[in-house]
């Protein structure tokens, strides 16, 4: 697959991805997803496999642009950071979130919420799922947070979330 013109928007300090785009088409219709939080490889010019996941996802659904933002726009490369971080005070929802997810959102074809079990933490998915849906999911995990797509079959449809 080839990747074409992709980049995030990021805080002035790095500490924050507040979005971040793909064109893998024509661009004429966008797919956003809301995932969990930013890693930090992306920076790095490394494809990450969830990244990826999102991006064949929108392929085969005939999108030509993806847009992800994410509950918490806190970079780092697993939730235990991302609690730590939240535990010794510092903002891991970031100030630009909920105001880049409204926009994402609103200029996007569909919207899925993709942010795994983990969406409870600080009550961020329930609070983005009542502001900003509605969203559509791929299937939900038994706590009930919309199912990340990494570990998701391919052949799993979307269908509504219903927090």
């Amino acid at each position: 697959m080839t990747w074409g013109e992709y980049g995030g928007s990021y805080s002035a300090d790095g500490r924050y991805r507040w979005s971040y785009e793909h064109a893998i088409g024509d661009g004429s219709t966008t797919i956003c997803w809301v995932g969990l939080h930013p890693a930090t490889g992306d920076s790095a010019g490394r494809r990450r496999p969830t990244l990826q996941r999102m991006v064949d996802r929108s392929l085969d659904l005939g999108f030509g642009r993806v847009v992800l933002v994410n509950l918490f726009s806190w970079r780092c490369d697993d939730f235990t950071a991302l609690a730590a971080a939240a535990a010794s005070g510092e903002d891991v929802v970031g100030a630009e979130t909920d105001e880049r997810i409204a926009g994402a959102v609103e200029r996007s074809d569909r919207a899925v919420a993709a942010w795994g079990g983990k969406g409870d933490f600080l009550d961020r998915g329930r609070l983005v799922a009542e502001r900003f849906g509605p969203f559509e999911c791929l299937g939900t995990t038994v706590s009930g947070q919309p199912r990340q797509p990494l570990y998701v079959p391919a052949a799993v449809e979307l269908i509504p979330y219903l927090p």
